[in-house]
């Protein structure tokens, strides 16, 4: 049964799309626990659906412009939700069919693999000031952050395969037992 959404009043929903972050806490704290029941009834996890949830309140509130009524809040909150919930679905399906593939796989209800215990809401809205407030990095400048790093990491292969076969890095004398006097 789909939870109902705690009401929200014009005043509300003003300091929403305007960027309070106390109008997302009310929010959240007012639907959290309806909204991770409904999310964990699919996904037999409350932790997982703990984290789903609170995706779900950080991508309306990444597009909290194009909310313009309450009934609008609600349509994106549940369909962001509900991609949330499949997602993870799919993404526990994947870890099932690995495990299965590689031998390892237990019986679901005694695997505590994918399990961990849920978190008060006051710890869950913790993660997410934590998120709200974290630094962003440009998509472009953490690409290139990235292949730096790739480059460097290959010029430091190259250089070591390089080497001529015969010839010990002199970083390699002392665990040799070669150590010079």
């Amino acid at each position: 049964m789909p939870a109902s959404l705690a009401p929200i009043t014009p005043e509300l929903l003003a300091d929403f799309r305007g960027g309070k972050e106390s109008a997302l806490e009310l929010l959240f704290r007012a639907n959290f626990d309806a909204f991770t029941a409904e999310a964990a009834e699919t996904i037999q996890d409350a932790a997982g659906a703990q984290k789903v949830v609170a995706s779900s309140f950080l991508e309306v509130w990444d597009r909290r412009d194009q909310v313009q009524s309450a009934s609008q809040f609600e349509s994106m909150l549940r369909q962001v939700l509900g991609s949330g919930v499949a997602h993870e679905q799919r993404r526990r399906a994947t870890l099932h069919r690995m495990a299965d593939s590689d031998g390892d796989h237990k019986p679901h209800a005694a695997s505590t693999q994918h399990h961990h215990d849920p978190q008060s809401i006051d710890a869950v809205w913790a993660h997410i000031v934590a998120e709200l407030h974290a630094e962003k990095t440009d998509p472009k400048v953490q690409a290139q952050r990235i292949a730096d790093r790739q480059r460097h990491g290959a010029a430091t292969h190259i250089a070591h395969v390089a080497q001529p076969s015969g010839s010990i890095p002199a970083n390699s004398a002392s665990w040799l037992g070669c150590g010079r006097a």
